[in-house]
């Protein structure tokens, strides 16, 4: 997105038909932002995006830890 506010208005239009929609915004600003439903994590770094999505959703996740435990083995 272009900017702050492109970003925050698509939250918004999204919000406005699922109330309370988690909002994973990935960013290379590595800026974050935090409220309860909105998170913003660096781009550059895929643990930090697994370990927001493991805050929001632990049971979805398990299976992609599930898969690269394998895949290390």
């Amino acid at each position: 997105m272009a900017d702050d506010e492109e970003c925050k208005k698509l939250i918004n239009d999204l919000r406005a038909i699922v109330p309370n929609l988690d909002v994973i915004v990935i960013s290379t600003g590595g800026r974050v932002r935090h409220d309860r439903t909105e998170h913003t994590v660096d781009s550059l770094n895929p643990k930090e995006l697994l370990e927001c999505l493991q805050s929001l959703r632990k049971d979805a996740t398990a299976e992609i830890l599930a898969r690269e435990s394998r895949m290390t083995e």
